[in-house]
């Protein structure tokens, strides 16, 4: 079947016709180390091959044949590199006057992960659940298997990277260590979640004992090093690695999309406005073409502030009779889509 599919596009290479690979959303594979190994083998050690990957701003890219990333990295530091740091902070003042409550991002991922378990993942939500009880790892016989799921989900939501790659055991250094910050996150976010928690009652056993349960299911995962050879540990490691990916997409971009309204900086800003630290930095990945690969960058003036806001206030102050006006995030970013010239004209 490898061959077969692949038939195609091995003949254009042989010909000439293309030069290399871009594997898109590598992350959705069920083993992409050995699916790229499997592409190295057939293409050779000349083929250039590169995979659509985001990578976190600490996050390194796991070992594979590959020569790197199709470039979302640089492409957000190219962003920083053309923004005016002085009228950043303009448009963020008047992002907050506007949509005062989405000003914790990272709150917003967290609870926007756990809506999508809820809603769109709940079968694969379900399968790790059980390949969880499967294992008879979880001693507390008090712990019900809702409160458990509960605890589950949440470590998932709070997990700090796309996918773990785990693909050994004993887990290496660094996926025990992802490990043991997602299960920190995990309760730190439930515990201040707790007084505005928006997911109804089925979170309620969670909130009462988070750091118990919990504590269950960090007991399961560093427990798999001691069932590696299990066909079920198999499969939670890898459809919970699946699952991750699916979950911090889909959250982090509607987090971005649907709520906050705007993109969020990189948390560390190391070359904001700085040349010489983009060049020191050695970029070396390619920046994709693709409508969809390429994270877009908005060329909003700061001026657009001292001209244009008091003119834009008209298009807040609108009254109407009936409580189907938009709300403040969304009136932000209609903001956001007009241009000085729409501003300006009536």
């Amino acid at each position: 079947m490898f061959q077969d599919y692949h038939a195609l596009t091995y003949e254009l290479y042989q010909n000439g016709i293309i030069t290399g690979l871009r594997i898109d959303h590598i992350d959705g594979l069920k083993n992409p180390k050995e699916y790229v190994d499997r592409l190295r083998a057939m293409f050779g050690n000349d083929c250039y091959i590169i995979v659509e990957k985001i990578l976190d701003i600490k996050e390194e890219l796991p070992p594979m044949d590959i020569q790197g990333t199709s470039g979302y990295e640089f492409l957000s530091y190219i962003n920083q590199l053309i923004t005016d740091t002085e009228g950043s902070q303009k448009l963020l003042k008047t992002y907050n006057s506007y949509v005062p409550e989405w000003s914790d991002y990272d709150k917003i991922v967290f609870d926007n992960k756990l809506a999508n378990l809820e809603t769109y993942l709940n079968g694969e939500w379900d399968n790790l659940l059980r390949y969880l009880l499967s294992l008879n790892l979880i001693e507390d016989e008090e712990i019900r298997i809702k409160e458990l799921k509960m605890a589950l989900g949440a470590f998932m939501a709070a997990y700090p990277v796309y996918r773990a790659y785990i693909g050994q055991f004993p887990l290496t250094d660094n996926d025990q260590q992802l490990v043991a910050l997602a299960f920190e996150e995990a309760l730190n976010k439930i515990l201040s979640l707790h007084d505005d928690f928006e997911h109804g009652d089925a979170w309620g056993p969670l909130l009462e004992q988070p750091d118990a349960l919990l504590d269950s299911v960090r007991k399961f995962v560093l427990a798999l090093d001691e069932f590696h050879a299990d066909v079920e540990v198999d499969a939670f490691a890898t459809n919970g690695d699946r699952s991750h990916s699916s979950l911090t997409k889909r959250g982090r971009a509607d987090a971005i999309k649907f709520f906050a309204h705007r993109e969020k900086l990189v948390d560390d800003q190391i070359i904001a406005g700085n040349v010489r630290g983009l060049s020191d930095a050695g970029w070396i990945e390619v920046a994709s073409q693709g409508t969809r690969g390429k994270r877009r960058i908005k060329d909003v003036p700061s001026d657009l502030l001292d001209s244009g806001q008091l003119a834009f206030g008209r298009y807040v102050r609108i009254k109407v009779s009936e409580q189907t006006a938009p709300q403040k995030k969304t009136i932000y970013r209609f903001k956001e889509l007009l241009t000085p010239d729409d501003i300006g004209s009536d």
